[in-house]
């Protein structure tokens, strides 16, 4: 038992990281019906361009705050382009379509980060104390403890942003039926775009807390994105049959 507690503890970290990924593709799931591979991909770009602003690789080196508004600001926008690139118009094509699409997404977004970046791994400034603590005699980061609070919190929202509000409802609505839900009056083109929003703000707060925890890397921080893909795969195959 105390080796599960040594390693549930040393892992926090990264299953935090992981379970943040893992709404993010729960809310594309949610607004488009779409099982978004490209979340590794988001986290990563938010990662680099984290980076970026606070060494000063392209302009003057901003300050933590100011970088993570930037950084967040652009993943909204890229999440408006890839959703009027790539997923509007595969709105009634079928999933494996829409799964194709993700994957090129990914592969475009790790092309143009190589292209740019390199390849070499980096360390990026960290943005949570690097302070430690013990518990239960093992020493864990106290960013780490940070981190795992901040997804409770946010799951915890998303969860009753998605029950008790209109916004939620509407969601729900369009996700069982886009036919129904457009008699009802709602968008859900706009559904899909608010959600595609939220979902990859969320990615690039992740990417910007594993830029800190695990480093920056093009081939480390796709793969992470990676581990919460089987569940809605799974769903997904079962929704299309």
């Amino acid at each position: 038992m105390d080796t599960v507690f040594l390693f549930a503890l040393l892992g926090l970290g990264t299953g935090a990281l992981i379970a943040m990924i893992a709404v993010g593709v729960v809310l594309s799931w949610r607004g488009s019906g779409t099982i978004n591979i490209a979340a590794g991909a988001v986290v990563m770009v938010a990662g680099y361009l984290f980076w970026s602003l606070r060494t000063g690789f392209f302009a003057p080196a901003l300050t933590t705050p100011a970088a993570i508004v930037v950084t967040l600001l652009a993943m909204a926008l890229l999440a408006v382009m890839v959703e009027f690139a790539a997923v509007k118009p595969l709105r009634s094509a079928s999933p494996l379509a829409k799964l194709v699409a993700s994957i090129g997404v990914l592969l475009l977004l790790q092309a143009v980060v190589q292209l740019v970046f390199g390849t070499a791994p980096l360390n990026s400034p960290a943005v949570l104390t690097d302070s430690v603590v013990r518990v239960g005699g093992v020493t864990v980061p106290v960013a780490q403890l940070i981190l795992a609070a901040v997804v409770v919190v946010i799951s915890t929202a998303l969860a009753a942003l998605y029950r008790f509000t209109r916004f939620g409802i509407a969601t729900r609505a369009a996700s069982e039926s886009e036919r129904s839900a457009v008699l009802a009056g709602l968008s859900p083109s706009s559904i899909s775009l608010a959600n595609s929003v939220l979902a990859y703000v969320t990615a690039g707060f992740v990417g910007i807390l594993a830029a800190s925890i695990v480093g920056v890397s093009a081939s480390t921080l796709p793969l992470l994105g990676s581990r919460p893909w089987p569940p809605p795969c799974s769903r997904g195959s079962v929704r299309s049959e």
